[in-house]
């Protein structure tokens, strides 16, 4: 991940809690997002990114759950579970910071 440039989001639920998340970006042009999937950023997931960037494109990875990098299939059910948790909330606080 040390090609990539980190920025934070953070946002508060309605609950009152904050959460905090990582954003890796790379490349320049038009921006792609890449939503990771269980388990998280994993090899697979860099791969496609790298892919975007060499074709020309900034590519943006939110880190919102999981392991960076290398995959933990055990601790994913746990995840599954807390994400229930107003998903729509956090993605519109997402979006709105991403258009800055």
């Amino acid at each position: 991940m040390k090609d990539y440039s980190l920025r934070k989001f953070q946002s508060v639920l309605s609950s009152g809690q904050t959460i905090v998340h990582d954003v890796y970006s790379k490349g320049t042009g038009p921006v792609v997002m890449i939503i990771q999937e269980l388990p998280g950023i994993g090899p697979e997931t860099l791969r496609l990114a790298d892919k975007f960037e060499a074709k020309g494109f900034t590519v943006v990875l939110p880190h919102l759950f999981g392991p960076l990098v290398k995959t933990d299939l055990a601790g994913n059910m746990i995840r599954v579970l807390c994400m229930r948790k107003e998903p729509q909330t956090r993605l519109l606080h997402f979006l709105m910071f991403l258009a800055g």
